[in-house]
């Protein structure tokens, strides 16, 4: 059980070798960068994947712990105090070097601890885990993201109709303008649509888009002018990166994989053959088994401690850090996945 539990403390490594990499200075603010970038994977080309899944009586001790609930707020307070800090560090007269070293690692640890999270708070039951999401998301200014992702990405997935899902032949760089652009639109019609059927107004106080927008803006606003406008710059670069980092998680997550239309625009119920995971287990931990993403769709109530491995579900050839790095060069990334994908 402990072990269960302590293995997602790595994920931890990234807030610490940023604020040793911020106090420091110089070209060491790059070094949470290096470890995501280069470090990482790396170490997944030599530590061995494990398909093991919990056993029945201990996958239930750790689906009713609390403790893997605890890290999850946990790792929003540090990405939170993380963020704080990265600005309050770009007050004082840096080098570009450093600032944009400094913006492209809390742009890691906002990712990870950040974004990552939020994507599995945000599907908890209780409004308060929810809510701290939506805490998570602001950071990279991101919010809208839950309103598509739990009402149109899950139900879409791997079908024409999900922007988030790659087809085949399709390059990450284009996958980018498509998947941020169509995240924001499929959010505006849900939401849109939410209020008609509530019979209120689509703009105004009711309509949550607005409101993370007006939000976002004053957040901006007060950087700039209280803190600093090179402290807004690097906030800039911080919602870029991790921003970017989450859509090349989209991305590898469901590359060139469609469900069957049974009917016009009706589609066969989705299941682990229709999502890419890795049983890596230093990408595992990190990304709270997010690479475990089959078994998040096939069930997206079942909590990250538990997610299990299925035989069905196609594997990446490495973990999710590698295939990230591995999507920036689109021709290597067909030539290795292509022929991976299941022959229609």
């Amino acid at each position: 059980m402990l072990l269960a539990v302590t293995k997602y403390l790595l994920a931890f490594v990234f807030p610490f070798a940023h604020a040793l990499g911020l106090y420091w200075g110089g070209s060491s603010t790059w070094l949470a960068a290096g470890l995501a970038f280069i470090a990482l994977p790396a170490l997944e080309l030599v530590v061995r994947p494990s398909k093991e899944n919990h056993d029945e009586a201990l996958e239930k001790r750790v689906a009713n712990s609390s403790a893997f609930l605890c890290l999850l707020w946990l790792a929003t307070v540090i990405a939170m105090v993380t963020f704080a800090l990265t600005l309050v560090w770009a007050m004082k007269d840096r080098s570009t070097f450093s600032l944009i070293g400094a913006a492209v690692s809390a742009g890691v640890v906002q990712s990870v601890m950040g974004l990552n999270v939020a994507h599995e708070l945000g599907h908890h039951k209780q409004r308060i885990h929810r809510v701290m999401a939506q805490v998570g998301l602001s950071i990279s200014m991101y919010q809208h993201y839950s309103i598509d992702h739990n009402r149109g990405h899950h139900k879409n997935v791997a079908t024409p109709l999900d922007l988030s899902s790659a087809p085949k032949g399709m390059s990450l760089h284009r996958f980018f303008v498509r998947s941020i652009v169509g995240t924001f639109r499929s959010a505006y019609r849900i939401e849109a649509l939410r209020l008609k059927k509530e019979r209120k107004k689509g703009g105004g106080a009711h309509n949550v888009i607005w409101r993370y927008l007006l939000f976002n803006a004053s957040a901006a606003f007060f950087v700039g002018c209280v803190v600093g406008p090179l402290s807004l710059a690097v906030w800039g670069g911080i919602i870029l990166v991790s921003v970017l980092m989450l859509e090349s998680v989209n991305y590898i997550e469901h590359y060139g994989l469609r469900r069957k239309e049974v009917s016009p625009g009706k589609y066969e119920r989705v299941k682990p053959q229709h999502s890419w995971s890795s049983n890596h287990q230093l990408g595992r931990a990190v990304m709270f088994e997010g690479a475990r993403h089959a078994d998040h769709h096939y069930l997206a109530s079942r909590p990250y401690q538990i997610l299990r491995h299925h035989e069905a579900g196609p594997l990446m050839p490495t973990g999710y850090p590698g295939m990230m790095l591995l999507a920036q060069f689109p021709p290597l990334w067909f030539y290795v996945m292509n022929k991976r994908l299941p022959k229609s």
